[in-house]
């Protein structure tokens, strides 16, 4: 079957869009669709999997406060390890017993600064990009 524009339409349109429209206004009842072969490729067999990312601003900010913990207890020391990961994130200074605000400064506030950060980049589409360029794992 030859492809293009029939005579009729060329003498009745010319060689216009409008010749077009019309021409293919008459296929579309008049063209059967066959059949796909392979049902394969109409459904759809790749299940979608829920994806594990890793926003970087809020872990940097929780790896913040948890820094100074960590190497006390792994030192072995974990009732300093516990006091000051309590004086991080609440700022409550056990040896003392008061509040000091210096100890949110090393770990509560770097923790709420990732937070608004990663809302901020969300709300950006920066995390969007980074999802559809390929970037696995890794979200602002």
């Amino acid at each position: 079957m030859a492809k293009g524009l029939p005579k009729s339409y060329i003498q009745k349109y010319g060689i216009t869009k409008k010749a077009w429209v019309e021409y293919r206004k008459s296929l579309k009842g008049g063209l059967k669709r066959i059949a796909n072969p392979s049902p394969r490729e109409t459904k759809n067999v790749t299940k979608r999997m829920k994806k594990f990312t890793i926003p970087v601003a809020i872990f940097g900010g929780l790896a913040a406060g948890l820094y100074d913990p960590l190497r006390e207890a792994m030192a072995g020391d974990f009732n300093a390890a516990m006091r000051t990961l309590s004086w991080n994130y609440s700022g409550y200074n056990a040896r003392t017993g008061k509040f000091e605000m210096s100890g949110l400064k090393r770990g509560l506030l770097p923790l709420i600064l990732g937070v608004i950060i990663h809302k901020i980049a969300s709300q950006l589409g920066v995390n969007r990009v980074l999802g559809q360029s390929g970037i696995p794992f890794i979200r602002i």
